[in-house]
């Protein structure tokens, strides 16, 4: 779970951070507000915390009886290693990359291109959760994959508003 939080975190920061150098470093934002607000509210939270509550290695009757296969290998850390960390950030480093370097040798407009990254962000930290999930339940598939739906539906919503930055973004998002 730990892990899943770190990635997904990385892949968001580090998209804005390849975004720097070509604004000048101004300041401006990359992703509309409500990506920022959402992401680690709505979008990309819930199927990591999902993860690190419902999935499991191995069975319950084989957990009871045999506890020590989870606490031995917790003590001794032999789950939650460096190596599998830095593995994990050098992957969200890779994957930052890829939604921000490929939207912006195909994108002019900066209200599409930070949709898109942010899309392609949230979609990529879900699939990751999703890939690195052993036991599915109902619960970790409505979540994992409800999580992107819901990233959809507010983006399609908001974007027929008026008043944002992204108007039809809605027509770009369902064209991807």
């Amino acid at each position: 779970m730990h892990s899943n939080f770190f990635y997904k975190n990385v892949i968001w920061t580090l998209a804005m951070f390849w975004f720097m150098p070509f604004c000048h470093f101004d300041a401006t934002y990359l992703y509309d507000y409500s990506f920022i607000l959402f992401y680690n509210l709505i979008f990309t939270s819930l199927p990591v915390i999902v993860l690190g509550s419902f999935d499991q290695d191995i069975n319950s009757k084989a957990a009871l009886a045999f506890s020590q296969l989870y606490y031995v290998r917790g003590i001794r850390g032999l789950e939650y290693t460096r190596s599998k960390f830095w593995f994990y950030m050098l992957d969200g480093l890779y994957q930052s990359a890829v939604v921000f370097f490929i939207p912006y040798l195909s994108i002019d407009s900066l209200a599409d291109f930070g949709t898109t990254i942010a899309v392609a962000a949230i979609f990529a930290a879900n699939t990751y959760v999703g890939m690195n999930t052993h036991y599915w339940t109902s619960i970790i598939w409505v979540v994992v994959i409800g999580s992107s739906l819901v990233m959809i539906l507010s983006t399609v919503i908001y974007s027929f508003l008026s008043v944002n930055t992204y108007l039809d973004d809605a027509v770009l998002l369902l064209w991807f």
